[in-house]
Order: structure tokens, then C-alpha cells, then sequence
């Protein structure tokens, strides 16, 4: 979340933290999800640097072996997803995607990976799900 005592260390740079003091247990059987709370759109905001942010991020995880499952099921690029996670206030029409399952890539199909529906999930929270199926 927003850490009022270290802006650098807000959001993203929370999970960038993580995966540089936790890397020695990434290995080829992590998955690693949730909610990142970041879209690569925020990476440029010059009144609020970062001490990684999500470009970091995601060259630390494709490092280790770990790709987003939803970008590589879709072929999406980063910050041009078609299918949000979140909706800011619950509202549909401020989506993002902020919610991540990075995971090895080989063996996931491309309709493995789904994300929740709106008017499926906006009553219990705002943001939807991203499933994976992972393979036997």
C-alpha cells in the first residue's frame, strides 16, 4: 500500500522490495500473484519516484523464469490490457490492470488464464480475479 514514511517504497516498489530480499526462493516452480496494485502506465510519474518500479518488477520475475500469464495467454502488452482487473471507487469506467500471476511460462495455454467479470465481482470487491489453470 501507499507508505507515507518512504514514498519510494509505495506500491510497487513494495513488491520490488520483496523479490530483492526474498530471490532465493524464486526458482522454477514459483508462481507469484496478486494484486500489485501498478500498471507500467504509472511507471513515468515524475513527482513520484520509486525505488523500483514496474519495469523492475517484471525484469526481475522474466529473470527468474516467471512470465505474466495473462500477457502471454493474450498477447497484451503491458498498460494496453483489454481485459481490466481493477475499477478505481468501483466505477467501470476507470479500469486498470493491476492484478498479476506471473508463473513459468511453458505449459500455459492461452485459455488458461481468465479474468473475472465485472458484474460478476464488483459487488464483493474492485478488482476481479485472474485465474490460471496450471497443467498436471
Amino acid at each position: 500500500m501507499n507508505d507515507n514514511s518512504n514514498s519510494e517504497q509505495r506500491y510497487i516498489g513494495q513488491v520490488h522490495t520483496a523479490l530483492q530480499d526474498y530471490s532465493e526462493l524464486i526458482d522454477a516452480d514459483t508462481i507469484i500473484a496478486g494484486d500489485f496494485n501498478w500498471n507500467v502506465q504509472w511507471d513515468e510519474s515524475p513527482k513520484s519516484p520509486l525505488i523500483g518500479d514496474f519495469a523492475d518488477v517484471t525484469a526481475t520475475l522474466n529473470d527468474h523464469g516467471l512470465k505474466s500469464a495473462y500477457h502471454g495467454s493474450t498477447g497484451d502488452e503491458f498498460g494496453d490490457e483489454t481485459n481490466p482487473t481493477f475499477f478505481m471507487h468501483k466505477n467501470q469506467d476507470r479500469p486498470y490492470h493491476t492484478d498479476y500471476v506471473f508463473a513459468p511460462h511453458s505449459g500455459i495455454e492461452s485459455d488458461a488464464v481468465r479474468v473475472g467479470q465485472f458484474d460478476d465481482w464488483i459487488d464483493v470487491s474492485d478488482h476481479m480475479p485472474v485465474m490460471l489453470d496450471i497443467p498436471e
